[in-house]
Parts: C-alpha cells; structure tokens; sequence
C-alpha cells in the first residue's frame, strides 16, 4: 500500500476519534445538579454540581477554600492553577467530588463557573 494514503487514513481516524470522545465527554457524560442539603446522603466520591452564592473565600498559594451556600452551605477545595477570578457574593455552578473531612462533608472543586 501506499505510505501517503496509510497516513492520511490514520490521520483522519484519529481526528474522528478525537472529536468523538469530545462529543461523549461535553454531551453524554452529565454530572447531577444536587443542592447542599442533600449533600450528605452521597457517597463519598459522588461527582455532583451545585449553585450557590460564595460567602467567604479564603485565597492562600496552592488553594482557596469557599464557603458556598443555598439554603445551607457546604466548603469547597479548589487547587488553583492561576488567579481566582471570583469573589464573595458571586452566584457560581461548581462541579466537584464529595468527600468527607473531619467528620464534614465538602466538596473538592474540578470546575467553578461564575452565573449570571
């Protein structure tokens, strides 16, 4: 067979498989909206999201801890890769893994957009 048209077929399979697994990662796979209160009934390891108004916001160097509520609130860990461009009062959409920490339930941020 030909070289050419070998590496054009596998090209061309790779970005079908590319834009493949973006369509099932944006559209197939959904994470559960959950509001605060029913955080603890979840196993730990949940993947949930949840709305909330920030109410406080501690900034160190690696992390920033949120305090976010609904009704009720919960603490959210967020390993910071750049400046948080967020701020108290802010209503945000996080998306996250429950875990438990001294007894408590939080929420370890992986995504954090602001709403308006």
């Amino acid at each position: 067979m030909d070289e050419k048209f070998l590496l054009k077929t596998s090209l061309i399979c790779a970005l079908i498989g590319i834009l493949l697994l973006f369509y099932l990662a944006e559209y197939i796979i959904k994470v559960d909206e959950v509001s605060i209160d029913r955080i603890n009934e979840l196993d730990e390891g949940t993947d949930v999201k949840i709305k909330g108004f920030i109410e406080k916001i501690t900034d160190l160097e690696k992390i920033a801890i949120l305090e976010v509520s609904q009704l009720k609130s919960i603490t959210v860990i967020l390993f910071k890769s750049g400046n948080i461009t967020i701020s108290k009062g802010d209503y945000v959409e996080i998306i996250g893994e429950v875990q438990e920490y001294n007894g408590k339930m939080e929420l370890i941020g992986n995504e954090i957009k602001r709403l308006d």
